[in-house]
């Protein structure tokens, strides 16, 4: 099990409005102690993006022969999502063709990159109302046909589980609960397309996470691990907020959990001087591989 983190944990800086590239940070992972990259290609239409122009295919060429050098190797990949139905940015004229050009070429580029598992999140369809089975149908109709080109590309999706807040009352949201995130990967009937677990997610929607992954199971490819205070998806370095570590790791060694222990807590690094990012990244790693620890020991009890 290695340690790997989100592609963007030193992109921002309190001090420094130029973002760094994936290839610009990787030698600070390497040197952090990580060992793979959970590359994000979320960021469509920001400066730079890796899957903008036609030289993409070099972009990440050099991104995959950079991380090869340092011995780093990809974890898995995000794809592009949607923000809500009436995405805001498609009213940037060509945002939309760009969009839906990156969701294909993520998929290549995942598969270019050596990564086996693509995380996508679950449309919320106002059309489906509280209907899952309507919101499942809908959510085939969008995804079936990228599914299959990343398959094609020899790269697997794993579906992840959402948010239902409770800040101002409840919000409804497909494949927020386990059990509807376990139908709609069923539903697919192909070993190719599995969960993706989100810890933080699971801490604000509020069931017990022990019992849920127990329900997951073998589904479980890949991980989000974040930590929060329960209200806000604030993808914090673990221990930083409420998340029960120690109860629920073991239960990873328990279901058979063989992906890599995978961190998502950019955020704890967006507020801070670049100066700082080099100690709190070893930081980030310790905590990590800590985890990690806590995953292996339970296997071998």
């Amino acid at each position: 099990m290695k340690c790997s983190s989100r592609h963007n944990l030193f992109g921002i800086a309190s001090n420094d409005s130029r973002q760094l590239s994936a290839k610009e940070s990787l030698w600070m992972f390497k040197e952090a102690g990580f060992e793979a990259i959970d590359m994000g290609f979320g960021g469509v239409g920001r400066p730079g993006y890796e899957l903008t122009g036609d030289d993409w295919e070099r972009k990440v060429d050099e991104l995959g022969n950079e991380a090869a050098r340092l011995g780093l190797t990809f974890s898995q990949i995000h794809m592009p999502s949607l923000k809500g139905e009436k995405d805001p940015r498609f009213k940037v004229p060509g945002f939309e063709e760009e969009f839906y050009l990156a969701m294909e070429r993520a998929l290549i580029a995942a598969g270019r990159l050596g990564a086996p598992w693509a995380v996508a999140h679950a449309l919320n369809p106002k059309d489906a109302g509280n209907d899952p089975d309507k919101a499942k149908k809908l959510n085939h109709e969008y995804y079936d046909k990228y599914v299959e080109l990343g398959i094609k590309n020899g790269v697997g999706f794993a579906f992840e589980n959402m948010i239902q807040g409770k800040d101002g009352g409840p919000k409804l949201r497909y494949t927020a609960h386990y059990s509807e995130l376990i139908d709609y990967v069923d539903s697919f009937n192909d070993p190719m397309v599995q969960i993706c677990w989100d810890f933080g997610h699971a801490n604000i929607t509020g069931f017990d996470q022990c019992v849920g992954l127990r329900k997951v199971g073998k589904r479980l490819k890949c991980v989000h691990i974040d930590d929060n205070f329960g209200n806000l998806d604030h993808h914090l370095i673990p221990f930083s907020g409420k998340v029960d570590w120690h109860k629920i790791m073991p239960v990873l060694a328990e279901i058979g959990y063989e992906g890599e222990c995978n961190l998502e807590v950019q955020n704890h690094f967006n507020r801070m001087p670049r100066e700082l990012h080099k100690l709190m990244g070893r930081h980030a790693f310790e905590a990590c591989d800590y985890l990690r620890k806590l995953i292996e020991d339970a296997r071998q009890m």
